[in-house]
């Protein structure tokens, strides 16, 4: 024991601010095996934790998207004047074409549809198709992935959904009678009664069951339990985190390629379910683009067979009046009239189509994600247009540039979508001004070749019935050629259309679980155990308010010592 004269030093000689490793090591030192019991203690809480975890698997697949661009797809098709089918927006189609295709493949229509056509939202179980937590998968089954493939009894549920859309969940009995016949029960109480492999609805329940493993029928007396969840609810927890769809390349250069993954509990379940998302998203893609592709075509052809039993008739009978008659040509002055009036009923024809491809395409960019028939852009070529299409391509590079490193409510990028909607209304602006525009034209086109009939009309009776013959010969002749030539348009737009989205690599069945990961949980709660425990002794060590040996009191107090 030291004693001291505290009479001799100040207050203020007596703190000491330093830190002093050594100290510290020796209080830690002092308190190990606490230290020891509560990093052993949360390793332990670790390892248990993935002991009775269900192990998870990310399923993976990916989808190549050839888009609209020139640069990415060749050269564009052109007709035989050179112009383009691809029109003056072909650069905003081809840029923001990554960003579409992932906003549909995560729609929430999209991703429902996959989800019943997969069962993804139900659990069909029974004492034999429980799957194993983390430690029975890696004692009994040799962490091999064959352990979760669907066994000889299997059932899977399929387009199960609820006739009232508020309900979130619910939970079931399947009670098999003979020949595949079953009935659901919810709390003992039978709602539905079904054949199995057949659709069934009841009790507000809709779904269609069927064994996983072909010819298989559950013995009279089996059960089951199902579990269901509204798809809806299903689909946004797949967004939440499940689902990751991100396009290939960077985000100021994107690919052509969309890459897919899903992490779920059953790898064979999720890989169906990613195989699915991706055929209906070409199969809704294709539908789409055939679509809107597939009305030029029907409204071309429909005009061109008219056009073509009208000329047929027409030609007949000039031909018969002409035998009958005598009279071989109208006069100078009728025919002059004719050439003018076929010159005005061409350009009528030409103004028809395009009003019509002016209204798909309007239609198109008021769909969302509908696409764009190419064949309708190159119907018509404005610069104002094309540099619009521009801008907005870029301003979207930019603008998923800005959401990789802001948040959504961010001010960047809250202007540049405000710049987005500004250019996006000024091009369906630019279209509808088009529109009247042509409408317009077409109106006029009308008037003057109204009043042509009526000098026509005017002419003696003799030469009345060859001019209008021969008129109508003349005219539907040009038209046909016309029609002729936007119809081998029309059909290489529709081929170049419906065939651009293949699947890249189908969705694979991983070999190993993705979740949990034993080493990184563990190493972590070890990490986390130190790091309390470690600063919990240091906490109290700080503010115990003692000396902890006589070294820390010489060195604090510097004071004489008269006696031990």
């Amino acid at each position: 024991m030291s004693f001291i004269d505290p009479s001799q030093h100040g207050s203020s000689e007596i703190s000491d601010d330093h830190i002093h490793v050594g100290e510290l090591w020796r209080a830690i030192a002092q308190r190990k095996s606490f230290i020891a019991k509560v990093t052993g203690g949360l390793v332990l809480l670790g390892a248990t934790y993935v002991m009775h975890s269900h192990p998870s698997f990310t399923e993976t697949g990916s989808l190549y998207t050839q888009g609209l661009s020139p640069s990415a797809s060749g050269p564009a098709p052109s007709d035989q004047n050179g112009n383009s089918f691809l029109g003056s927006l072909g650069n905003y189609q081809s840029i923001t074409d990554s960003e579409t295709q992932v906003d549909t493949l995560t729609s929430p229509l999209l991703l429902q549809q996959a989800v019943l056509a997969t069962g993804l939202n139900t659990i069909v179980t029974n004492s034999q198709s429980i799957f194993p937590r983390y430690l029975a998968w890696h004692m009994f089954h040799g962490a091999k992935i064959s352990a979760f493939a669907p066994n000889s009894t299997a059932l899977q549920a399929l387009y199960a959904n609820f006739s009232d859309p508020s309900l979130k969940s619910g939970s079931y009995q399947i009670s098999f009678q003979s020949n595949g016949h079953y009935q659901i029960l919810n709390d003992g109480l039978p709602i539905l009664n079904g054949t199995l492999g057949t659709p069934a609805a009841g009790g507000g329940l809709q779904l269609l069951l069927q064994s996983s493993t072909t010819g298989y029928i559950p013995s009279a007396g089996s059960t089951y339990h199902l579990s269901v969840i509204n798809p809806a609810i299903t689909a946004q927890n797949l967004l939440n985190g499940s689902l990751s769809v991100t396009p290939g390349g960077t985000p100021t250069s994107p690919s052509d390629v969309i890459n897919i993954s899903l992490k779920w509990a059953n790898p064979y379940q999720g890989a169906q379910f990613v195989d699915q998302l991706m055929n209906d998203y070409i199969n809704t893609t294709v539908s789409w683009n055939s679509t809107a592709a597939g009305a030029t075509v029907d409204f071309i052809n429909g005009q061109l067979k008219n056009v073509k039993d009208q000329l047929d008739s027409a030609n007949e009978q000039l031909a018969t009046y002409q035998q009958e008659t005598g009279v071989l040509s109208p006069s100078d002055n009728a025919q002059n009239l004719i050439n003018q009036e076929s010159q005005y009923e061409l350009q009528q024809a030409k103004l028809r189509v395009k009003v019509v491809a002016l209204q798909q395409m309007r239609e198109a960019l008021n769909t969302p994600a509908s696409g764009i028939n190419p064949y309708l852009l190159g119907l018509d070529s404005d610069t104002t247009l094309s540099a619009l299409a521009e801008k907005l391509g870029e301003t979207n590079a930019t603008l998923q540039s800005m959401r990789i490193q802001f948040t959504n409510n961010a001010p960047e990028v809250r202007a540049e979508e405000a710049q987005v909607d500004q250019l996006q209304t000024g091009i369906r602006s630019l279209v509808q001004n088009q529109l009247n525009e042509a409408q317009s034209n077409l109106d006029t086109t009308n008037s003057v070749i109204a009043d042509f009939q009526k000098k026509i009309a005017s002419m003696p009776a003799q030469s009345l019935k060859v001019v209008s013959l021969t008129r109508s010969s003349v005219v539907l002749g040009q038209l046909y050629v016309l029609l002729m030539q936007k119809q081998q348009e029309a059909a290489l737009a529709k081929a170049a259309e419906v065939s651009t989205t293949r699947i890249l690599t189908p969705a694979q069945i991983p070999f190993t679980a993705s979740a949990p990961r034993p080493r990184v949980i563990i190493t972590f709660a070890m990490i986390i155990g130190l790091l309390i425990s470690t600063g919990w002794v240091l906490a109290q060590r700080a503010f115990s308010g003692r000396f902890a040996s006589e070294a820390e009191v010489r060195r604090i107090l510097k004071s004489p010592i008269y006696g031990l």
